[in-house]
C-alpha cells in the first residue's frame, strides 16, 4: 500500500531521491530514499520528511508539515551528515484535500543554482472545521453543541442513540472519537495513525474500522469503553459498512470504491467472503432492519 512520489535525480544520475508513504490524509510515516539505478538498492535517509531535493551546497532540502529543512548531505556515499536544521515555516504544501491523491507532500519551493531560494508562503496544513448537527424530517439543521473538529465526514450513531462516533483528522493522524449526545462531550477512542468508517456492533459495545498502522492494513474492532486497544479482525484494506441484526456478519468494501463482501465474526476474528463484484464500483452497503435485503450504491451510471 506503500505510494513512491516526488523523484529528484542526483549529481552524476546514478541514484535519485522519492517520498514513500502509506497513510492517505494524514502525515508522519513519509521517508525519503535514496534509490541507486545500477542496483536496485534503495536506502531510508529521512524519516517524518518529504519532497526532498539536493543542492550544490551539499545539502538536502526537505519538508515536514509546511515547514523546511536542511541537512547535510554526501551525495556519493548516500549517507546523512548532520542533524536537520528548520530554515523557514509556513511554506505551502499539498498536506490536505478533498480527496488523497491531493495529499502528495509537494512542496511550492525552488532553489536556483546559485543559490537563490524561491517560494509560495501559505499554511502547511488547511484547518477545515466542520459543526456536528441534526437534521429533521422535514429539513430542518439544528447544530449540536460539539466542538467545532475537522470532521472528515463519517458520523455514526449508535444503536441506543445515545452517543456518535465520528472521525477526526489532525495533520498527523485520524482518530475515532465519541461525542455523548446527554453530556455534550467528545473523546478521543484512539489515537494512532488513521481510521476510516467507524460501525457500531448492534449491541454498542464495539466500535468496528479500518485501520492504518505502519505499511499494514487492518480490519479491526475496539470496546467503546476504551479499555483495551483495537485488536485486528482481518489484514487488508476492508471498509466495513453495516452490521447484520445477529451481529456476525459485517457488510463491507474491500476498498473505498470496490466489491462488497460479507466478513463473518467469530472468536476475535473475521472470515471475509466476497458477496458482490462487478465491472463498477459499489459502495455504502447497508443491511436491511430484517437482514434480508442489502441496499447500495454503484457508479454504474458514471
Amino acid at each position: 500500500d506503500a505510494k513512491h512520489s516526488l523523484p529528484w535525480p542526483l549529481p552524476g544520475g546514478r541514484a535519485i531521491l522519492y517520498t514513500v508513504r502509506s497513510r492517505q490524509f494524514s502525515w508522519g510515516d513519509e521517508e525519503v530514499v535514496a534509490f541507486t539505478l545500477a542496483t536496485g538498492d534503495h536506502k531510508v535517509l529521512l524519516k517524518d520528511a518529504s519532497d526532498a531535493r539536493y543542492v550544490a551546497t551539499g545539502h538536502l532540502l526537505f519538508l515536514r508539515r509546511g515547514t523546511l529543512f536542511a541537512v547535510p548531505f554526501d551525495a556519493d556515499r548516500l549517507e546523512i551528515r548532520g542533524t536537520p536544521v528548520a530554515l523557514l515555516e509556513t511554506i505551502a504544501q499539498a498536506l490536505n484535500g478533498s480527496h488523497a491523491g491531493d495529499c502528495t507532500g509537494a512542496g511550492q519551493f525552488a532553489v536556483s543554482a546559485t543559490g537563490s531560494l524561491a517560494w509560495i508562503p501559505g499554511p502547511g496544513w488547511h484547518t477545515r472545521e466542520t459543526q456536528l448537527v441534526t437534521v429533521d424530517r422535514s429539513g430542518r439543521v439544528s447544530p449540536l453543541p460539539a466542538p467545532a473538529r475537522h470532521y472528515s465526514g463519517e458520523v455514526r450513531l449508535a444503536p441506543d442513540g445515545r452517543r456518535l462516533a465520528v472521525s477526526v483528522l489532525m495533520p498527523t493522524e485520524i482518530g475515532p472519537w465519541l461525542y455523548d449526545l446527554g453530556r455534550g462531550s467528545l473523546t478521543p477512542l484512539a489515537s494512532d495513525e488513521e481510521m476510516y468508517a467507524p460501525v457500531w456492533s448492534p449491541d454498542g459495545e464495539h466500535l468496528v474500522y479500518s485501520w492504518a498502522a505502519g505499511r499494514r492494513r487492518s480490519l479491526v474492532s475496539q470496546p467503546t469503553d476504551g479499555s483495551s486497544p483495537p485488536q485486528v479482525l482481518a489484514p487488508g484494506r476492508i471498509f466495513p459498512s453495516s452490521f447484520a441484526p445477529d451481529g456476525r456478519h459485517l457488510a463491507a468494501l474491500t476498498r473505498s470504491f470496490g466489491d462488497i463482501v460479507i466478513a463473518t465474526l467469530q472468536e476475535g476474528r473475521a472470515r471475509v467472503e466476497p458477496l458482490l463484484h462487478l465491472p463498477h464500483g459499489e459502495l455504502w452497503p447497508a443491511f436491511s432492519p430484517d437482514g434480508r435485503w442489502l441496499a447500495y450504491g454503484s457508479k454504474v451510471s458514471g
